[in-house]
């Protein structure tokens, strides 16, 4: 027996221990050894399910498997039996399927029991195979609930009975398998907030507190801080101070709930009242009133904006205006609105509403705090509910505080006030008191004494006592001054401080609370200074320390001054505090909140006062400016500021000055007069004429021929498309014309009088001045000025015209020049005969040659003045064609014949400049011999000449640079070119000229100053100009034109080149050619006599 009993047991172990189970959802797979005993067949009796199992062997094992769906998996559960079949022996059936060899159970989907447990469905395969219970680890039995002993039960659809639990737990099967598995995760469905306790509510939260975490913001709460914890409810104790949005998650078990958002509103709890004729400071209490942003809160009451003044986490203090009569004033709701957050519970606010929020006995007088404390007139009192009649009673201008004496001690009365509205109930005993011999009490600290009435005759030897609520207390020291105990008097020293100070006093076993006042410095005066800055005067020397503190704020226009503007920041010195001023601030009163007590209110009006207005304003053709003059402007003050002018319909804006100037800048032109209209903060106030400056006229171009006449262009500012005439003198410019604001041009008509050159000498119908005075006329405007406007008969056109045709005719040519107008101004000066013989002799020599050269020079200058001349009229031709003005038929012969006159000039002066360039220097060299002697006996007189001399001996070339030092670069061109001798050739000319001036008599002087003159033309042409200047000034504009001229020609001819050096010398070396440099020396003196030969 026992043989079998191990045979079996040999077996058994041998085909339990070596099996090999796969189980899917498709099929169940057995591998055996060879030699194993294996399964051949599964039955299920209350099903009748039977499973025959496919064994197929290979070389090493056999592999015996049955195919599986889930209508078989429904039917695994039930009473079991199989056929096993023993190798060596027979297929044995009816054993029960054993355990061990059940198949590995499949769980699916994921088994995830809620935290509280409960009826739980696990899904699966093979999950009841030859079991009714499971285990959960180490030994919790998970009890079937699902009837699987029936026909119809589902093996794939088990019900289980949870007791429940936290974190990962598993299952384990009696084939030895596990399925560790976790819990539902934890899921916030509701949160709610009563003061500091916080309830989440929600699913899977676990019940074991050390398993839980809270996190708000991603902050970990303290567990601390964690009351109870269940599976659906956690308590927390919890106090979030700012009005925000936190988002709550929780991690149970190591599950991570859902975040859940939960905004922590805003709570007002308690609010005060105020009258709402007169508006004021509203002051709300409760949890959560502001941001920790620090944002500024919005609140409405009812409909009624309050403006926030200041906020905390627990008070909110915002003023709100005088509301309209006839409106909803009571039960208005409360709103309080923080970074879009809103308050959710119902607190409701009523106007009018006598409160009493607190009383108190000072210095013998009952100080009433509250809330709409009505009126002087108005409010009544009752003391255990009998009016009282006999009282004065003073409430202040906000209906916060109410003050009055009673005429009779009180004793624990009930007392209340009546101002249509009955206030709350207090109780007052006011038969024990005491008076301060101070009003108030300095800031810095002070001894006073203190006077107690109605002592009881127990407390006489007592010492009295004052305790602030900060706990300090002061013992008070009897002066005995009085032997009545009942009333006496102590002194105390009280410490520094400011605003009021509420304290009990006790004497033995009486007492009473009061309060003291600590003063408040007095505002003197206000006014705007400059860079829009509000200050203020006073003594405030004991406030500046509390200021630094943060314990002084500027009350004004109902507002707190705020120090935000970084550029303008708010000053408190000993005698002054300043402050910027904005738009927003109107007529209001000033004052000092000094620790929340404000000090005596000062009335200023700073609002924006007109006190003028530039109405007839004078613009020019840019525009201008109209300006305001006022007080109290500030940027904003412009916004309903501008000016409309009817013209051109057009709204000008005004831009801020100066907090006394406003300007309003117009870009309207004229000529004709604009009427506007001016509007100050959106009122008409002022009508405006605004006119245009007459024309100016600056200056003109001029008339070279008076006897032709012309156009004319004149220049100046203010012209304008509406001319109503241009006079010249006494005579009218024709067809006036436009150009822009700064250039018209008319036409002058011919004149037939003779130029006057001295400007006004002479007789007046024969002659006319060069200066003319110039009128021009614009819109009924007038404006002129005396200007040049002709030039002198061009004299030099004159003669040249004449001798081209006496060459033409074969004449010897004669000396021209502008001598003949230096000869008319100095005929009475030719006396010597001596100089004129000696002249002749030295100008003889070189006669011919200088009167071709200056036939050349001339010429030359005429034809470039011509060209110039020419090139301006034809500007002004194309202009007067493009606006059909035309010449007069005189100026168009003139021009036609001067043209024809001009070509043959220059042919003639070409072929003249041929034969001359053949000849020069041999003359000028005989020059320099003759006149050497002269230039050493020059050399006596003059050190001007001997430096000529020594430019002669050494070098004609040094000698062209005396001859002009500010022309020296004209003077090295002609050098390097040709003729050097022809320059020293003039050079000569000019000291033998000036040696017979310095041998002559006092009479020639001037002939000396001509020389010095002639020298200096060597060396600068200033002084030629200067000797010009004697004769003429215009001849001194000639020449100077001239020059330009001269220069032109230094790059065409050096022969004229060397003269055009000299020539504003050209004048005094050619007459020196021609005799004429005596007649320049004679300018002075004479030798009109030479020229006229």
């Amino acid at each position: 027996m026992k043989a079998i009993f191990f045979i079996c047991f040999i077996i058994i172990f041998k085909f339990c221990c070596s099996l090999n189970i796969k189980s899917t959802k498709e099929s169940i797979v057995y591998q055996y050894d060879l030699d194993e005993d294996y399964y051949s067949k599964w039955s299920f009796d209350l099903t009748g399910l039977e499973l025959e199992f496919n064994c197929v062997n290979s070389s090493v094992v056999r592999t015996c498997s049955i195919p599986m769906d889930e209508l078989i998996a429904k039917k695994l559960h039930g009473v079991t039996s199989s056929c096993l079949y023993y190798i060596g022996y027979k297929n044995i059936c009816g054993s029960p399927i054993i355990p061990k060899k059940t198949p590995t159970p499949i769980v699916e989907p994921e088994f995830r029991p809620p935290t509280k447990g409960g009826n739980v469905l696990i899904q699966g395969y093979y999950l009841v195979i030859g079991t009714s219970s499971f285990t959960i680890y180490p030994s919790e039995i998970l009890s079937i609930i699902s009837d699987i002993d029936s026909v119809n039960a589902d093996a794939t659809n088990i019900t289980v009975l949870y007791k429940g639990g936290c974190g990962p737990r598993s299952l384990i099967w009696k084939n030895g398998n596990n399925y560790t598995f976790s819990h539902a995760s934890p899921s916030i469905q509701s949160l709610s907030v009563n003061d500091s306790l916080v309830l989440i509510n929600g699913d899977n939260f676990c019940n074991i507190k050390e398993m839980v975490d809270i996190f708000m913001d991603e902050i970990k709460v303290d567990k601390q801080s964690i009351e109870f914890v269940d599976h659906e409810i956690i308590k927390l104790n919890y106090n979030q101070q700012y009005c925000k949005s936190v988002e709550i998650k929780i991690v149970s078990g190591g599950l991570v709930s859902n975040v859940f958002k939960k905004e922590f509103k805003p709570n007002p709890i308690k609010i005060n009242t105020v009258p709402s004729d007169i508006g004021g400071i509203i002051i709300i209490e409760g949890q959560r009133l502001s941001s920790s942003i620090k944002s500024t809160p919005l609140v409405k009451i009812g409909n009624y904006s309050c403006i926030v003044i200041s906020s905390t986490i627990n008070r909110i203090e915002c003023n709100i205006k005088p509301i309209p009569k006839g409106s909803i004033l009571k039960d208005l709701i409360v709103s309080i609105s923080i970074d879009g957050i809103k308050n959710d519970n119902k607190l409701l606010f009523s106007f009018d509403t006598p409160f009493i929020s607190d009383i108190l006995i000072t210095q013998g007088i009952i100080k009433i705090n509250g809330d709409c404390l009505g009126t002087n007139s108005s409010t009544q009192i009752y003391i255990d509910d009998v009016l009282q009649t006999n009282i004065t009673i003073n409430v202040n201008e906000k209906q916060t505080i109410l003050l009055f004496q009673p005429s009779i001690q009180i004793k624990k009365s009930k007392l209340y006030l009546k101002n249509e509205i009955k206030s709350n109930e207090v109780i007052l005993d006011s038969s024990f008191y005491g008076k301060f011999s101070e009003s108030y009490i300095s800031v810095d600290g002070q001894l006073v004494n203190y006077t107690l009435y109605n002592i009881n005759q127990v407390n006489y030897n007592k010492i009295p006592i004052i305790k602030f609520l900060n706990n300090i207390t002061i013992s008070g020291i009897d002066i005995k001054n009085s032997t009545e105990y009942s009333t006496h008097t102590y002194s105390f020293q009280i410490p520094n401080g400011c605003g009021r100070k509420e304290f009990f006093i006790s004497i033995g076993d009486q007492g009473f609370r009061s309060e003291l006042y600590y003063g408040t410095p007095k505002i003197r005066n206000c006014s705007i200074g400059i860079n829009q800055m509000i200050v203020c005067n006073g003594d405030f020397r004991l406030y500046v320390e509390l200021y630094m503190l943060g314990d002084i704020k500027i009350q004004f226009s109902n507002s707190e001054i705020k120090d935000d503007i970084p550029d303008k920041p708010i000053k408190f010195q000993g005698d002054y505090f300043s402050f910027p001023l904005k738009a927003e601030y109107g007529p209001s009163e000033i004052s000092l909140q000094v620790c929340k007590e404000l000090s005596i209110p000062l009335k200023v009006d700073i609002s924006p006062k007109l006190e003028s207005v530039d109405s007839s304003p004078e613009f020019n053709i840019n525009g201008g400016t109209v300006v305001i003059s006022g007080q109290n402007f500030v940027n904003d003050t412009t916004i309903d500021t501008n000016v409309y002018c009817f013209s051109n319909q057009k709204q000008y804006d005004c831009l801020f000055s100066n907090y006394t100037t406003i300007l309003c800048n117009l870009d309207t032109t004229g000529p004709y007069n604009q009427e506007c209209i001016f509007k100050f903060n959106n009122q008409t106030n002022k009508n405006i004429s605004i006119s245009f400056i007459a024309p100016v006229v600056l200056g003109s171009s001029m008339i070279s021929k008076p006897s032709l006449g012309g156009i004319i262009s004149i220049y100046g500012k203010e012209f304008y498309d509406a001319i109503d005439m241009v006079s010249i003198g006494k005579n009218q410019c024709t067809n006036a014309t436009f150009v822009n604001s700064t250039c018209i041009t008319c036409i002058i008509n011919t004149i037939t009088n003779k130029i006057n050159v001295n400007g006004g000498s002479g007789n007046p119908s024969e002659s006319i001045s060069l200066k003319q005075l110039v009128n021009v006329t614009i819109n009924g405007k007038s404006g002129s000025n005396i200007l040049s406007i002709y030039e002198k008969e061009n004299e030099i056109e004159i003669e040249i015209d004449k001798q081209y045709n006496q060459t033409k005719n074969g004449s010897d040519i004669t000396s021209v020049g502008t001598n003949s107008k230096n000869s008319a101004q100095n005929d009475n000066n030719n006396n010597d005969a001596r100089t004129k013989i000696i002249l002749g002799v030295i100008l003889g020599i070189v006669f011919i040659l200088l009167s071709i050269s200056l036939y050349f020079y001339r010429g030359k200058e005429y034809i470039e003045v011509y060209k110039l001349n020419k090139k301006e009229s034809d500007k002004v031709n194309e202009y007067r064609r493009v606006h059909n003005v035309y010449y007069s038929k005189e100026a168009t012969i003139y021009y036609d014949e001067l043209d024809i006159r001009i070509t043959n000039l220059t042919n003639f002066l070409n072929n003249i400049n041929n034969n001359n360039n053949n000849n020069n220097n041999k003359n000028n060299n005989n020059d320099n011999n003759d006149n050497n002697n002269n230039n050493n006996n020059n050399n006596n007189n003059n050190n001007n000449n001997n430096n000529n001399n020594n430019d002669y001996n050494n070098n004609d070339n040094n000698n062209n640079n005396n001859n002009n030092n500010d022309n020296n670069n004209n003077n090295n061109n002609d050098n390097n070119n040709n003729n050097d001798n022809n320059n020293n050739n003039d050079n000569n000319d000019n000291n033998n000229n000036n040696n017979n001036n310095n041998n002559n008599n006092n009479n020639n002087n001037n002939n000396n100053n001509n020389n010095n003159n002639n020298n200096n033309n060597n060396n600068s042409n200033n002084n030629n100009n200067n000797n010009d200047n004697n004769d003429n000034n215009n001849n001194n504009n000639d020449n100077n034109d001239n020059n330009n001229n001269n220069n032109d020609d230094n790059n065409n001819n050096n022969n004229n080149n060397n003269n055009d050096n000299n020539d504003n010398n050209n004048n005094n070396n050619n007459n020196n050619n021609n005799n004429n440099n005596n007649n320049n020396n004679n300018d002075n003196n004479d030798n009109n006599n030479n020229n006229n030969k």
